[in-house]
């Protein structure tokens, strides 16, 4: 690609890597000889380039100094570029790079001649701290004494939950190798695998038991017995906040998340835009990547959608034209497993910015809302629809108490929950109403209200929910079902949310935001306990 290289702004993502430059690692082949590296490219006019659905190949070298010098590693990599962000991972780097000293990388671009000549970018790119971590497989036994670790430096915010097992550590750890008191400071359930609670009861075998004082990691607020919770928490790196790779269309609003197999499927969009309006992509949280499946039939936006059986029903939503929305009781059926679409029953009360829940093989589609161009009014609904899969039926069911539209909504314990939102009044008003119904009674009950408004998406993670706020200050909360309590968990304001997942434990924050379009929360909250 030709003009394709005027800036270039790039850095190191790693996470975790800390650890392996301050303590011995048993075997080589639990390090990873790979760095995860992320750039931004743009062409002469300063545009960000944009190859998809195709590539361009980067050649990434590794010099021993900023100038000059004699490649020591290189690879030449076929990158797909969005909106400027390119992924790759480099490595591994064999025996000329050690990370012993100090290396830079060089950037060359094919310059789309077909000839097989590459642009360099410069200057080249000083390599920082994290990838020097990778020399900690070269530490010789005996030698990580206390005199090479700094007081206070390996805290428990370096160590991972469960990163430190058997498998880690060789032999047996005698009370000379922790000092009493303070070592004690690492995570009880990581030592060995075991549970705090199981670690404590025999931890004489680890240096003849457990000082008065000495902390503890456990995810619940409940100490172990023999222990008192400090009051105090523990958050991941960077606040748990990561860049993850951008939605394939860029800019993106309007539309509906779901979760199948620990993948997030991305539906519908812009309805003024045929490019967006019928979107089918797939983020896959294992290896940060997007693919582009069978467009919905439909073009449409902010409908309903549900997760049943593998496959996922996208129910509702509306499409403009001519500067008119049209609501639809469109209802379509996407089978990941073949990538196709069908048609089901229709929808009996078309809206858009409602919600969709399965449970007990019923869906369930609540809420919405519709808007007059001609006369301004925007109505609001308290339908409550089941929908039978397997008659492909439709009935109606107990209203919600509050007629609402864009809440979040999430299926635990076989009971919907449907929090915050937009309902009627002067000028429309953000709802802050936890109303939760039970399928079974057809009855709907009243929870703790949301304590602030702006309430859009939600997403589970065990028996509780995280919703994106956008309200007074955009953020996460998250609600316990079991203590029906708040608690808040972080906060974004660089960001505007369309969507919100929870995969492998963490959240996934999917919009418009400055720069970028997808982010990944670590959700873990570890609380500290002190020894009796």
């Amino acid at each position: 690609m030709q003009n394709s290289t005027s800036r270039i702004t790039t850095f190191i993502i790693s996470s975790f890597l800390f650890l392996a430059s301050i303590l011995p690692i048993a075997a080589f082949a639990q390090i990873p000889q790979k760095i995860s590296y992320q750039g931004y490219l743009t062409d002469l006019a300063g545009a960000p380039v944009d190859t998809t659905p195709g590539t361009i190949d980067i050649r990434f070298s590794i010099y021993p100094l900023l100038s000059g010098g004699s490649v020591l590693w290189t690879d030449t990599i076929a990158v797909i570029v969005m909106q400027g962000v390119y992924n790759v991972t480099l490595g591994p780097f064999g025996p000329t790079v050690l990370f012993d000293t100090e290396y830079f990388l060089e950037i060359e671009i094919d310059d789309g001649t077909g000839t097989g000549t590459f642009e360099t970018l410069g200057p080249r790119q000083p390599l920082t701290a994290v990838p020097y971590a990778l020399n900690a497989e070269n530490i010789s036994n005996n030698v990580v004494t206390t005199a090479k670790i700094v007081d206070s430096a390996v805290t428990q915010a370096k160590l991972a939950d469960s990163s430190v097992t058997d498998a880690k550590i060789t032999g047996t750890i005698s009370a000379a190798k922790i000092q009493q008191g303070h070592g004690s400071g690492l995570d009880a359930d990581t030592v060995d695998g075991q549970h705090a609670a199981d670690i404590i009861a025999s931890a004489v075998s680890y240096g003849g038991g457990v000082p008065a004082g000495a902390l503890v990691l456990t995810e619940s607020s409940t100490p172990p017995a023999g222990y008192a919770y400090t009051g105090n928490t523990m958050l991941p790196e960077n606040d748990g906040w990561s860049l993850r790779h951008p939605i394939p269309n860029f800019n993106m609003w309007g539309f509906s998340v779901a979760v199948l197999n620990n993948k997030v499927y991305l539906f519908g969009g812009d309805s003024s835009d045929p490019a967006k309006c019928n979107a089918n992509y797939v983020y896959d949280p294992s290896n940060d990547t997007w693919t582009i499946n069978a467009p919905m039939p439909t073009c449409r936006s902010a409908p309903a959608v549900a997760v049943w059986n593998g496959k996922i029903y996208v129910i509702g939503g509306s499409v403009t034209i001519n500067n008119v929305e049209t609501y639809l009781d469109t209802h379509e059926a996407f089978d990941p497993s073949t990538n196709t679409w069908e048609t089901k029953a229709p929808l009996p009360t078309p809206r858009s910015s409602h919600r969709a829940e399965a449970v007990n093989n019923k869906i369930y589609v609540f809420g919405g809302s519709t808007y007059d161009s001609v006369t301004y009014v925007t109505t609001y609904y308290d339908t409550n629809e089941e929908y039978d899969p397997l008659a492909d039926t439709w009935s109606t069911k107990t209203p919600m108490p509050t007629a609402r539209s864009t809440f979040a909504s999430a299926a635990v314990n076989n009971v919907v929950y449907t929090i915050g939102g937009i309902e009627e009044g002067p000028g429309s008003v953000n709802s802050i109403v936890n109303e939760v119904y039970n399928p079974a009674t057809n009855v709907w009950i009243n929870k703790t209200n949301v304590p602030d408004w702006g309430s859009r998406h939600g997403a589970v993670i065990n028996n509780s929910i995280y919703i994106y706020i956008s309200g007074s200050v955009k953020k996460i909360l998250e609600y316990d079902t079991i203590d029906n309590k708040w608690t808040f968990r972080a906060e974004r304001d660089d960001c505007c949310a369309y969507g919100i997942a929870a995969v492998y434990d963490k959240i996934y924050l999917f919009g418009t935001m400055a720069g970028y379009s997808t982010l990944e929360y670590n959700s873990n909250v570890f609380y500290i306990h002190r020894k009796n």
